[in-house]
C-alpha cells in the first residue's frame, strides 16, 4: 500500500481522493461533480439544474423517490425553459399513481419542447395507465419516431403492441431490440 511505497521512496506524494472525504457516513458512496454539486448546495448557487436533474435521477433509482421529486422541481425552479426535470418528474408521479400531476409536468415539458421524445415516452405510460391504449401506442410512436436509438422507448412500445393484443408486431420490435 502507500506505506511501503512511501517506504522505498520518502519524496514520493500520495494523494487520495474521495467524493466525500475518508471518514464520515458518505464515505463509502460514489462521489462524483455534480452529485457533490448538488448535495453542497453549489448547483443551488449556481443554477446547474442538470445537476439536480442527475441527482433526482439518482435518488429516484435507490428508491428514495420524494427527495428525487424535490430535486427535479428545485431543477425546475432553477431552470423552467427544460422539459428533462418535468418529464422525470412525471414519470415518479406515474410509478406512484399520481395521475394527474404527471399529466401536469408532462404537459409543461411537452409545452418547452413538444418534440421531446422522453415526455412523449411518458405520455404514453400515463395513457396506458388510464386505459387509452390507442393514444398510448400514437404517443410512444411519436417517442420512436423521435429518438430511435432509444432502448426505453422500444421497449415501451413493444409492451403497449402486447397490451393491444398486436402479439407478431410486439415479438418483432423485440427482435429489433436484441440484434
Amino acid at each position: 500500500g502507500a506505506a511501503v511505497l512511501q517506504a522505498r521512496n520518502p519524496r514520493l506524494v500520495i494523494v487520495r481522493v474521495s467524493g466525500w472525504g475518508q471518514d464520515g457516513p458518505y464515505r463509502d458512496r460514489p462521489g462524483f461533480g455534480t452529485l457533490v454539486e448538488s448535495m453542497s448546495g453549489y448547483a443551488a448557487r449556481t443554477g446547474f439544474a442538470q445537476a439536480r436533474t442527475r441527482l433526482g435521477d439518482l435518488l429516484a433509482q435507490r428508491g428514495e423517490t420524494e427527495r428525487g421529486a424535490a430535486e427535479y422541481e428545485m431543477a425546475i425552479r432553477s431552470r423552467s425553459a427544460d422539459p428533462e426535470p418535468y418529464s422525470r418528474l412525471a414519470a415518479l408521479h406515474l410509478a406512484k399513481g399520481r395521475i394527474n400531476e404527471a399529466e401536469f409536468a408532462l404537459a409543461n415539458a411537452l409545452r418547452i419542447d413538444p418534440d421531446f421524445a422522453d415526455a412523449h415516452n411518458n405520455l404514453a405510460r400515463l395513457l396506458a395507465a388510464r386505459g387509452d391504449l390507442a393514444g398510448a401506442l400514437n404517443a410512444v410512436r411519436k417517442a420512436a419516431a423521435l429518438d430511435q436509438d432509444n432502448a426505453e422507448i422500444s421497449l415501451n412500445l413493444g409492451r403497449l403492441l402486447y397490451m393491444q393484443g398486436n402479439h407478431r408486431a410486439a415479438i418483432a420490435q423485440f427482435e429489433r431490440l436484441v440484434k
